[in-house]
Formats: structure tokens, C-alpha cells, sequence
């Protein structure tokens, strides 16, 4: 496997270099609570930078599992619309706490892309801060003055995110000829396909506050990041990252489970991608869910089931592509099989309940896209978009992402609109409650219809029965499509707010009927 060994090389050349070998942390950063996901080979020794903490060594190489599907970094949207974006990646590094500096990273990185990597030397060019004189100086001893361009902060200044250890950058580029464009060089390539990055040099100087001010960091560190699936796909020759082994290996399992033929479809590389993402934040302690984390690996689940059915796939599959991965990546990264069962079995349960929730909204959805594609203004209305969320449970940012994915816009001034006077009309229909009222109205409620029992860490789908109906302090039998309403269960998977976390939302369904759940909270012990 061509992965496999340009990992091997990468990390023995360093190790050559007098550099320790770091094993990847997890794509969880469970002592990071700035990013929803590791998004660089740099976060496990951010402490290290902000002089925080000390390691019994100076220098460090790494292969890093990467996820980047929010806040700062986030290339969901442009996966199966370009040649090399990913949410999950390898992070091939190498890291200075105070030891080198510029002029060392540098000569390293010509070396290792030259004389290891065999990479033609006439067609690397180098991009620089445009205020980082050292820089580009130091460059013009391994690379002709024609072939290092200054660029501004927006593509050569980085951060892990808003705040935190930043500093100035110099990309490698490798040009990969005509037929990639028509471009001269960096500056006229926009979209970076002729020019293509495969390794950042990141000169860590600087902590950057809350306030936007940047002070020194204790030392002057180096932290570089080259994706392997890039490189791997410069050595390989080929057009795009889903050509690249374990990639197109994946490509083929889809091809076995669908009966279909990948010709560079979309649909192919969505899948094959998303199955990474997910099942290494499941192995290293994530999971679907309604908030934060989980909503987001919710989000990437359902954008494979969509693409997936449209290969003919109906019922749930991801599991059966994730086998592929476990053999092809578990050597290296032993967790994906020790939660081999576990990941197959979260993946299985949320695309099941996924497929019913389409079941449900799905052909409405289907011809509202259909109708939006006809239309002049390629959009799905404000109003469409409302009872796609309101009637049938679709998130607003989901809906987005499929209307994207249609080449469609969404009317989001109308949407607005209507879901503020959704909320007007569900404030006005409840009324406040004081504690005392409180007791007043569910003491007597649970004496006569117990409590209600929470399922929700073992299950996010159960079956209950309802036991009360409430529109303020009214007890009611039943209520009307449109109208508002706190509805008890006698047992329930909707986490109520608690402890900082917000309440659930999600659907309640019976037969036909649908109530939108836009919040669950515990107004007395036992009452949900």
C-alpha cells in the first residue's frame, strides 16, 4: 500500500532527524474544550507551545487523524465538489518545542520532498507571510526567486482557531501542469488545483486572546502538516485524493454494495470519505447525537445515507463499507478494531432511524428539490423550508447542506420570519409557571399517573404512551396541527435540560400524526 509506506518513510526520516515518535491522539479532544475535533497534528502539544507543559523532548513526528467538519476548519461542504477536500485526513508532522526554527524546518522539508519523496524539484514552488522576510530568504537557497510568492494573513498565517498559538506559514506547492488549468502561478490559480499544497510549514511565534491581541509564545516552535492522502496522490499521478489506495479501495466496496460503476461520482466520494470521519470519532469516544459533537457526526452520517440512496442503497450499508476500512487501516490504527462492534452498531441504529424519518418527509423533500430545480431562482421557498423542519423534523443547517448539494439556495429571510412567529405564537400559548404553580399542577398529576422514565442513554427511539397534555395551566385531550403544547410521556428518549446541557428535540409519531419536540425540560422531579 502506497499509504502505508510513504507514512513509514515520512516518520523514519525523522526519527533519523533525532525527533521522537508520538503516536496520533484521538479525534476527540477530550482535554480541549475549543474545538469539537482534533483539526491539526499541532493540538495534542498545544500546552507544550503555550509553555504549559514539558515533554522529555524537544522535537516530535506524527501521523495524525484529522477531522475537520466545523468552526474554523470545516471542508464538509466541498466534499464531492473538488479533487482533495476531506473531513477525515491523515496529518503527516513534524514539531520543534524552542529546538530549531525556520531555517532547520525548511532545509527539512526540501530534503524529505526531494531526495525521499522524489518529488520533481522544477515544480515545487513556495508560498510565504508576505511580511516574513526570513522566510523567503531562506527559501532562496533551495528554490529559483521565480518560484517563492508572498501571500497575505487570509492564506499564510495560521491558527488552530480563534484563539490560541498562531504564526506565520510557507506552503509547498506542486504544480501539476495544463491540464489542471491555465494559471502561471499561485496568485492566478483560485481555486489551488493546478498548484496544489501538500505540505505547511507553520513558524508557531505567537498566542493569540480572546481580544485579538497576539503576544509571544515562551519559545519560537515549529509545527508543520503535509496530508498524506495528497501526497500519496502526487505520487500516484492521479487527478484527486479518491484515486489514492485506501480511498478508492473504499470506492470499490460501495461499488460491490451498490451494483454500480464509479465513474467519479459524486456519491462515491461523499461515502467513502464520511465513513472514515465517523468511524474514528466513534472508536475514539464521540457519537451521533442532538448537540455539538454529536450533531455534527449526525449531520455526516445522514449526508452519506442521502448520497447513498442515490446509488440505489435503501437500507442501512455504512457498516458494511466500514469493514473495508477496519482492514485496510487497522494495522496502523489497532482502536478501529477494538470498537469494530461498537461503531458498526451506532452506525446501524442512526441510519435506521434516519431512512424512517425519510420515509416520512422524504418525498416531499425529493419535490421540493425537483420543483426548486425548475424554478428561476433555484430556491427552496422560506416556507418550504419551514415545514421541511417544523412538519417533518429536518434541521435548518441539514437542509442547507442538501439544498447545496442540489445546487439550490434556501429563502433564509422568509424562514426567519416564520420561525420567530412559530415562537410568538408558542410563547403567548404558555404561560409561565411559578414553582408553587408548579407543584400545584404536577404533584397531583404524578400521584395519579406516575413518573415518567428516561430511556435516552440506551436508546434515542423508544415506544410510550402519552399520560398528560398541557396548554399552561390547562389539562387538555387533545390539540390541533399548529397549535403548542407540553406533552408527558410515560416513558421517553428525550433528555430533558439539565446540568448545563440543553434539552432534547427530535419527533414524536403516531400513525400519521406528527408533534415536533422543540424542547424538553423537567418542570418537577419526575415529570419530563
Amino acid at each position: 500500500m502506497q499509504s502505508q509506506e510513504l507514512r513509514r518513510k515520512f516518520l523514519h526520516f525523522f526519527r533519523e532527524k533525532g525527533h521522537t515518535i508520538v503516536p496520533s491522539s484521538p479525534v476527540v479532544p477530550h482535554d480541549d474544550p475549543s474545538i469539537l475535533f482534533t483539526n491539526a497534528g499541532m493540538n495534542q502539544f498545544k500546552k507544550i507551545f503555550l509553555g504549559q507543559a514539558v515533554m522529555p523532548y524537544t522535537r516530535a513526528s506524527t501521523t495524525q487523524k484529522c477531522v475537520r467538519v466545523g468552526g474554523k476548519h470545516n471542508d464538509l461542504d466541498n466534499v464531492g465538489f473538488t479533487s482533495r477536500h476531506l473531513t477525515f485526513f491523515e496529518m503527516l508532522g513534524n514539531f520543534s518545542f524552542g529546538d530549531y526554527f525556520k531555517k532547520e524546518a525548511i532545509a527539512y522539508a526540501w530534503e524529505l520532498s526531494t531526495r525521499v519523496l522524489e518529488l520533481e524539484e522544477s515544480k515545487i514552488w513556495v508560498t510565504v507571510f508576505e511580511k516574513d522576510d526570513e522566510a523567503y530568504e531562506l527559501w532562496k537557497q533551495w528554490v529559483p526567486e521565480k518560484r517563492i510568492v508572498r501571500l497575505g494573513e487570509k492564506d499564510n498565517f495560521w491558527a488552530m482557531g480563534d484563539t490560541g498559538p498562531c504564526g506565520p506559514c510557507s506552503e509547498l506547492l506542486y504544480d501539476r501542469g495544463d491540464l489542471f488549468g491555465n494559471a502561471t502561478s499561485p496568485l492566478n490559480d483560485v481555486d489551488g488545483e493546478r498548484f496544489f499544497e501538500f505540505w505547511n510549514l507553520v513558524f508557531m511565534q505567537f498566542n493569540r486572546d480572546f481580544s485579538g491581541k497576539m503576544a509571544p509564545l515562551p519559545k519560537q516552535n515549529i509545527d508543520t502538516g503535509m496530508g498524506l492522502e495528497r501526497l500519496v496522490s502526487l505520487k500516484l499521478g492521479v487527478n484527486d485524493v479518491f484515486q489514492t489506495d485506501i480511498l478508492r479501495s473504499l470506492i470499490a466496496q460501495v461499488e460491490n454494495i451498490s451494483g454500480k460503476t464509479y465513474k467519479s461520482d459524486p456519491a462515491f466520494h461523499v461515502v467513502a470519505d464520511h465513513i472514515r470521519s465517523l468511524s474514528f470519532a466513534i472508536a475514539d469516544g464521540a457519537q451521533p447525537g442532538n448537540v455539538e459533537r454529536g450533531y455534527v457526526l449526525r449531520k455526516i452520517l445522514r449526508r452519506a445515507v442521502r448520497y447513498g440512496r442515490t446509488l440505489g442503497l435503501q437500507k442501512p450499508f455504512l457498516g458494511q463499507v466500514a469493514d473495508r476500512l477496519f482492514s485496510l487501516m487497522g494495522e496502523d490504527f489497532p482502536e478501529l478494531i477494538s470498537a469494530k462492534d461498537k461503531i458498526k452498531e451506532i452506525l446501524y441504529v442512526e441510519e435506521e432511524n434516519f431512512i424512517k424519518t425519510l420515509s416520512r418527509g422524504g418525498n416531499i423533500l425529493q419535490t421540493i428539490i425537483d420543483n426548486s430545480k425548475k424554478s428561476e431562482s433555484k430556491q427552496i421557498s422560506g416556507q418550504e423550508a419551514f415545514r421541511l423542519k417544523d412538519t417533518y423534523g429536518f434541521p435548518l443547517d441539514e437542509l442547507l447542506l442538501i439544498a447545496k448539494d442540489n445546487g439550490l439556495n434556501v429563502n433564509l429571510e422568509a424562514f426567519n420570519l416564520l420561525e420567530e412567529e412559530a415562537k410568538e405564537r408558542s410563547r403567548a400559548s404558555q404561560k409561565e409557571l411559578s414553582q408553587e404553580a408548579k407543584v400545584n399542577l404536577f404533584e397531583g398529576f404524578v400521584k395519579k399517573h406516575g413518573t415518567s422514565s428516561f430511556v435516552g442513554y440506551d436508546t434515542l427511539e423508544t415506544e410510550g404512551s402519552i399520560t398528560g397534555i398541557f396548554q399552561g395551566v390547562n389539562s387538555v385531550e387533545r390539540i390541533s396541527e399548529g397549535e403548542s403544547a407540553l406533552i408527558i410521556l410515560d416513558k421517553t428518549s428525550f433528555y430533558a435540560e439539565m446540568g448545563g446541557q440543553i434539552g432534547d428535540t427530535g419527533l414524536i409519531v403516531h400513525n400519521d400524526a406528527i408533534f415536533s419536540v422543540e424542547d424538553t425540560t423537567q418542570p418537577f422531579t419526575g415529570v419530563i
